[in-house]
């Protein structure tokens, strides 16, 4: 009987660890892709690409919507409160913009973020989603615009995924925001 439970847990032992840590093996320590990366096109972006940024309302006229960049370059624009477009909207940037996009998450060393940002410092300020999928991994943060504490890198992040996408034409200009009643 010994001779079996010996055998079980040896086996136990010897079992490979299976990490849960998330696979950013795509990104070097700079951010640059890495050739031969598994699940990675020949364009250097991860096949199942998907970088989410949803902002929320707050007790103002802040525009309220969310994006969504595939790694094909293509997006929707889906747009709730104090925006221009309300509804969806579809269209696609060109991909070398994708891949900047994916580099600037590296550089700003995007999987090191804690998960949430929610110290209130200032209240009755919007909150910013950010997400990115790539090899079958998600990180998301979520950042409460009032947190003195959250890294710089974060709101540049999320800036820059509007800039990329170029959200200011479904959103509209700030003095024509008339939303307080919505």
């Amino acid at each position: 009987m010994r001779i079996p439970i010996v055998i079980i847990a040896l086996l136990i032992v010897s079992a490979p660890v299976v990490s849960a840590a998330p696979d950013w093996s795509f990104m070097n320590q700079k951010g640059a892709m890495v050739k031969g990366s598994p699940g990675q096109q020949a364009s250097g972006i991860p096949y199942d690409l998907v970088i989410t940024l949803e902002r929320t309302p707050c007790y103002g006229t802040c525009p309220s919507y969310r994006i969504t960049l595939y790694g094909n370059g293509s997006y929707v624009f889906n747009g709730t409160r104090c925006v221009a477009v309300k509804g969806q909207k579809k269209g696609a940037i060109n991909r070398v913009a994708v891949k900047g996009l994916v580099k600037d998450f590296g550089a700003a060393n995007f999987s090191s973020f804690r998960d949430s940002y929610e110290d209130v410092g200032i209240t009755d300020m919007p909150s910013a989603i950010l997400s990115l999928t790539a090899n079958g991994t998600t990180k998301q943060v979520l950042h409460y615009h009032g947190d003195p504490n959250a890294p710089k890198d974060l709101r540049a992040l999320e800036d820059r995924v509007d800039s990329v996408v170029n959200t200011k034409r479904f959103i509209g200009a700030r003095k024509d925001l008339r939303c307080m009643n919505e």
